[in-house]
């Protein structure tokens, strides 16, 4: 059953025409399979030699990795290559659909940023910047400590292409590392989001804006618009690999659309469990 997801706003007197530079259609979806997922958590005791070298020991692996700290790459995950494909296919379902986000926000995550890139480049648009955005990284307490995420000039030496000149709505110091609960991480969230919708871009017309995170944050997300807090620790099994999720401004609030099909491949379903993501709030 679809509900329609009711958040305040301040409608004008036509409410039906969408406002220009405000977010019309906000879509939302996890990162792409991940390395330490498939290979373990000793992968980088494999893919690495005492020099710090990478070498990749199975083809589902990045040809090349940026050298970095391996333990860096234990807290922060890269993609795998079919990780890769699988993003990019929803960016050509993306296109294909015309509907190319006019934004891109993505976790902090160097997974998040991969598939951020990797939906740009199936979409024919890899000259999109990506908006890192702290608020939007999962929840801080499953880490012994907060990733060092590599930093945008990091990422743009890379070959990532990184709004730079974009101000978070959270800094990364503003991450708890012990101190964040299931409701503070929420209230983070839905703050983020919150603010993420209420932007005015210095466009004509109204925008699409893609969030890439992590499950929590597609279920989370779907949580903003139902007055929800928290989530359940089947999360996972209910948000796999680029669960997709879509949202459409409609004139008494914000609906979930059926956008896309889901990617299916050797047992493996894109596809979120709606039942999951629309439960109601806990009386």
């Amino acid at each position: 059953m679809d509900y329609t997801w009711y958040i305040d706003w301040d409608w004008s007197s036509n409410a039906n025409s969408p406002r220009p530079g405000l977010p019309n259609k906000l879509f939302v979806m996890r990162h792409s399979e991940r390395i330490d997922k498939v290979f373990g958590k000793d992968w980088t005791y494999r893919a690495f030699n005492d020099e710090g070298r990478y070498h990749r020991f199975d083809l589902n692996m990045p040809t090349k990795l940026f050298r970095r700290d391996a333990e860096d790459y234990l807290l922060d995950s890269p993609i795998t290559r079919a990780g890769i494909f699988v993003a990019e296919r929803i960016g050509y379902a993306l296109k294909v659909n015309k509907t190319i986000p006019d934004i891109i926000y993505t976790s902090p995550s160097l997974r998040c940023i991969q598939t951020a890139t990797a939906v740009s480049c199936g979409m024919g648009r890899p000259d999109i910047q990506l908006r890192i955005e702290p608020g939007l990284f999962q929840k801080t307490w499953v880490h012994n400590r907060i990733p060092l995420f590599m930093s945008p000039n990091e990422l743009e030496e890379q070959g990532f292409n990184i709004d730079a000149s974009y101000v978070p709505i959270l800094r990364r110091h503003g991450l708890c590392e012990k101190c964040e609960t299931i409701k503070s991480y929420s209230y983070r969230v839905h703050r983020t989001l919150g603010q993420i919708l209420r932007r005015r871009e210095n466009a004509r017309t109204a925008q699409i804006v893609l969030l890439v995170g992590h499950a929590t944050t597609v279920d989370l997300t779907a949580s903003y618009f139902m007055d929800r807090i928290g989530t359940k620790n089947n999360y996972k099994r209910c948000v796999p690999y680029c669960a997709f999720v879509s949202f459409e401004r409609r004139y008494d609030g914000w609906m979930r659309t059926n956008m896309l099909p889901p990617m299916t491949y050797n047992g493996f379903c894109s596809q979120p469990d709606f039942e999951f993501l629309n439960r109601r709030p806990y009386v």
